[in-house]
């Protein structure tokens, strides 16, 4: 199951001043792990891009990414070495940084 837990982030991610951190961390399914490494995964979004969601046309560009996300997440497993399937990733920890809500 995944977990959303706020309070835990690395040193690299607590050095980002100017970004909101949303941590994915989420138990192995050992009888499918394809990577050695247990799901642990923080993606940080700059603080301007949150700041342009409340404006005008934020619900329609937040709809829109919303829309793209199975494809980002696409791209990110294979550039990343994720395996949301079984829960597990091929280093200990990954930083997706400076996402923006573009689709």
């Amino acid at each position: 199951m995944l977990r959303h837990d706020r309070a835990h982030r690395s040193a690299a991610v607590r050095r980002s001043r100017s970004s909101h951190t949303t941590p994915i961390h989420a138990a192995p399914l050992e009888h499918i792990a394809h990577y050695a490494h247990p799901l642990n995964l923080y993606l940080t979004w700059d603080s301007d891009e949150i700041e342009r969601l409340m404006k005008d046309e934020g619900q329609t560009r937040f709809a829109r990414y919303l829309a793209a996300l199975p494809r980002k997440l696409a791209a990110w497993r294979h550039a990343r070495e994720l395996d949301f399937a079984s829960h597990t990733q091929a280093e200990p920890v990954a930083l997706i940084g400076g996402l923006d809500f573009e689709s």
